[in-house]
């Protein structure tokens, strides 16, 4: 059971648990997840793929009675409206594009903390979100911060 498996595992879990969800692109069209492994896109590209939700490994640890790894978990929604756009309407779809994130956020929250374990990585405390503090309106983006144990290799005393 290594990170990779967990990535695996975890983008199984969250196309399945996200399959019948849709948000508004863009483009204003009612559209699946994209639910991907690694790096976030450079911005020149990330408004071809929202809504999405981002896996990655952040890093490990070890101690002497378990092993952990974390993963970072990057969801973004979309509104149609501009930075600059000031009518109610547009006002409107951005709160609902906040809102679509706060809802995305519960929903994974929620199946995580139920069924505490991925793919067999048993999830640990805490479960961490925030919210991207730069102004970056239309886009709306979420980042949680997730723990799993993972197994330790048996140690070895050779001599």
């Amino acid at each position: 059971m290594t990170p990779a498996i967990l990535e695996d595992k975890m983008k199984e879990f969250l196309e399945d648990l996200l399959k019948d969800t849709t948000l508004k692109n863009q483009n204003g069209d009612y559209v699946p997840i994209n639910v991907f492994i690694g790096d976030i896109p450079p911005k020149n590209i990330m408004k071809d793929i929202f809504p999405y939700v981002f896996l990655k490994t952040l890093g490990g640890e070890d101690e002497i009675e378990k092993s952990t790894t974390e993963l970072k978990i990057v969801i973004g929604t979309t509104s149609t409206s501009g930075k600059n756009d000031s009518t109610e309407e547009k006002l409107l779809e951005n709160q609902t594009a906040h809102r679509d994130l706060l809802h995305m956020i519960q929903k994974i929250r929620s199946e995580i903390l139920k069924v505490r374990v991925i793919g067999g990585f048993p999830f640990q405390f805490p479960f961490k979100y925030k919210f991207l503090e730069e102004d970056i309106n239309p886009l709306f983006i979420a980042v949680l911060n997730v723990n799993f144990g993972m197994v330790q290799p048996e140690f070895e005393m050779n001599y």
